[in-house]
């Protein structure tokens, strides 16, 4: 399902459309200004032949939510026609936005009154009342009954409609938008309705490739990380299908975040500011128009994922010099609020995350009293900054901010649960906060809640994710308690839902590095590199990239570090590997760090006779074992090393590990059958260590090296 349109569309043969049979509906071509490009609409109405060529590029911005160039296409049919009733059905969707904010008053009494004068003007067909009655409903009472309920009763009936109007492609693709709402409105992670709706958009692409509501319909059908690579074809289209609209040009870039397609992703949002920033001088707009702030938004996310900064930074000037958008919309406090956070905590400047402005410092004139859910986001980047540079008596300022407009919030039923996200963001700078405060079993307990939440949350359209994942910050507060293995797990666990994040990438490289496990370092070190491969910037995080592949690629057998010291008193020669090899358990338990040397008298001619195996041993809440003696097993051969010395230590005063280093001298023909081995397991206690092939090559090569030296002293 990975590939074209046809491919995804094949599965849904099986599945009814609406009805058994489908039949061509009669084809009107979409007209429109030749510079005017929306796709093709073939949406049949009784209303003139001007009036239809009009509705058809009415109802195709529509499929775009183009809500205001929708409602004014619709406005200017009355004139052209004005017993076109359907025409005054346009201005009721135009006002009716199902996948983004649920009606203000305003909008609800404009819908609920054009509905009243469609039906006043009257439809002669059964099929356009059944569309008139249907918006209707969902505009009925609704100073009585809540979104939901009214979504859900309009979805009802259009399945009715489209079962009664089988041909009718169109009563398909709207149904189909419904059951995408109501989808996303019953958080159901089977998204059961989602995939009915993509369903019989497949179904209706074999015949309308070109329908922008189709392509549209299919990204947001898909839009969840188990679904978003099948999208892939329809993200890849839409933007082609329609490219006079702005949201067409940015909507791709939804699948395109979901998978971590960033260049896609950036070059997507390019073309929708660009197409805003027209539609704004086109329409003399005052200020920029929403959805160039949206595609801002996206644009920035992108570029911080590339390590693009100076490129992110530029977004984030242009946004501050803003004085004023329209419409005054959420997309707006979204953006301005996200947009500098983002830029902050993705970059862990935790001081300049501390000290956000206000977004009121710069776009003054905005209703921010009513995006309460949107100032959460300054709040939570002070406090997360401000916890992680130590200064907890400002961080707790803002958790109790945050706290405040968690329960201020109220929910609509029907519209997205925002107290539910900024309770998410609570609890991950309360985590920071309590690990501030030295409060560490807290802080993973607040922090693993806050993630088992967010994975349980789906995201709201408007965002291309959240200000900082809780399942990433959850792996990083587990590399500061120094559990890298089980941090590991939790940034390897974030990218099945956050794919190819930078930060994520990073952490996961740091994870593994510490715990040993130096082939997944140098793979997620290497994927780090190659991502940000363009950036703009200057990033502690790619040096160190840098620097440990570098380190990696010369730690080849023959360029051992290796230390010789001469003692004048005993007249020893020592000669020691310095880099010790880590060998884990296969339970993960502890760790085996193996250091070798060998003394001899300088003046001897003689192959060292024996060696001194140092090995230590560390684990977290570990009582030590008694060991007597250390075995190997070479090519199923058993050997015994001998007796050993131990000490306990704690490695430092904060540390939770335990520390055991324990010597013991090896004969040079029991070490050479141990490096010569093709496989090879230390037995410690009742622990087994499986010796690598890459550690292997490390004890043959300290074999040649101690032949080597040997043969050199005189």
């Amino acid at each position: 399902m990975k590939g074209v349109f046809s491919t995804v569309a094949m599965f849904t043969a099986v599945i009814l459309f609406c009805a058994t049979a489908a039949a061509a509906q009669e084809k009107h071509t979409h007209m429109h200004d030749s510079s005017e490009q929306l796709g093709t609409v073939n949406f049949t109405v009784s209303c003139n032949p001007q009036a239809q060529k009009q509705f058809n590029r009415a109802v195709a911005w529509l499929h775009s939510f183009e809500y205001e160039e929708a409602e004014k296409a619709f406005t200017e049919i009355i004139d052209v026609d004005p017993r076109c009733g359907m025409a005054y059905w346009g201005i009721a969707m135009s006002n009716f936005h199902p996948l983004w904010a649920p009606p203000g008053p305003a909008e609800l009494k404009k819908g609920e009154s054009a509905i009243q004068k469609a039906k006043e003007v009257g439809a002669p067909t059964p099929r356009e009342q059944a569309y008139i009655e249907a918006i209707g409903i969902f505009y009925k009472d609704y100073d009585k009954l809540d979104h939901r309920t009214r979504t859900f009763a309009y979805s009802d009936a259009m399945k009715q409609l489209c079962e009664r109007n089988s041909s009718d492609s169109e009563a398909a693709v709207f149904y189909a938008l419904t059951l995408i709402a109501t989808g996303m409105m019953s958080q159901d992670k089977t998204y059961v309705r989602e995939k009915e709706a993509a369903q019989i958009l497949n179904r209706v692409l074999t015949r309308e490739p070109q329908h922008p509501g189709v392509a549209h319909y299919l990204i947001h059908s898909y839009d969840y990380p188990a679904l978003a690579e099948l999208a892939l074809p329809a993200a890849r289209a839409y933007a082609k299908i329609a490219p006079s609209s702005a949201h067409a040009q940015h909507m791709p870039s939804h699948i395109f975040t979901r998978l971590g397609l960033w260049d896609e992703d950036i070059k997507s949002n390019l073309q929708a500011k660009s197409s805003a920033e027209a539609h704004a001088v086109r329409n003399h707009l005052r200020g920029p128009w929403d959805e160039q702030l949206h595609a801002m938004d996206y644009l920035v996310y992108a570029y911080l994922q590339r390590a693009q900064d100076k490129h992110a930074a530029g977004v984030l000037d242009e946004l501050y010099n803003i004085q004023r958008v329209e419409p005054e919309s959420f997309k707006v406090a979204y953006a301005f609020t996200a947009i500098p956070a983002r830029y902050a905590l993705e970059r862990r400047q935790w001081k300049e995350a501390a000290t956000l402005p206000a977004p009121s410092e710069h776009l003054k004139t905005f209703p921010w009293e009513r995006f309460q859910w949107a100032l959460a986001h300054i709040h939570f980047a002070r406090a997360v900054g401000a916890a992680r540079s130590g200064d907890t008596a400002a961080a707790s300022v803002e958790v109790e901010k945050l706290k405040a407009i968690q329960q201020k919030l109220v929910e609509v039923k029907g519209d997205y649960d925002w107290a539910r996200q900024v309770d998410i963001e609570r609890m991950v700078a309360s985590g920071w906060l309590a690990q501030a405060e030295g409060k560490h079993d807290e802080a993973l307990a607040l922090l693993r809640k806050a993630a088992d939440l967010d994975d349980a949350t789906e995201k709201h359209p408007v965002t291309p994710g959240a200000i900082l994942p809780a399942r990433e910050e959850l792996g990083e507060l587990l590399l500061e308690l120094k559990q890298p293995q089980a941090a590991l797990m939790e940034f390897e666990t974030s990218f099945r839902t956050t794919p190819n994040r930078l930060n994520g990438i990073y952490g996961a490289a740091r994870a593994a590095r510490l715990a040993g496990d130096q082939k997944r370092a140098k793979s997620y070190y290497e994927k780090l590199l190659a991502q940000t491969s363009n950036t703009d910037s200057v990033r502690p995080e790619i040096n160190e990239a840098k620097t440990f592949l570098t380190n990696a690629s010369a730690a080849k057998p023959r360029n051992l570090y290796v230390d010789v010291r001469y003692d004048k008193n005993k007249d020893i020669t020592t000669l020691s590997l310095r880099n010790r090899s880590l060998w884990r358990d296969p339970l993960g338990r502890e760790w085996l760090a193996i250091s070798l040397s060998f003394s001899y008298p300088k003046t001897t001619i003689l192959k060292p006779k024996e060696l001194i195996l140092t090995f230590d041993v560390a684990a977290k809440d570990w009582e030590p074992f008694p060991v007597d003696t250390v075995s190997a097993v070479a090519d199923g051969s058993r050997i015994d090393l001998g007796e050993v010395n131990e000490r306990v230590q704690p490695i430092s005063k904060d540390s939770p590990f335990l520390y055991e280093r324990r010597n013991l001298k090896i004969s040079f023909e029991n070490f050479s059958q141990m490096a010569l081995a093709k496989k090879l397991t230390l037995v410690v206690g009742d622990r087994k260590y499986e010796v690598s092939e890459r550690d292997r090559e490390v004890l043959r090569d300290f074999l040649e090296l101690m032949q080597r030296e040997g043969e050199k002293v005189d």
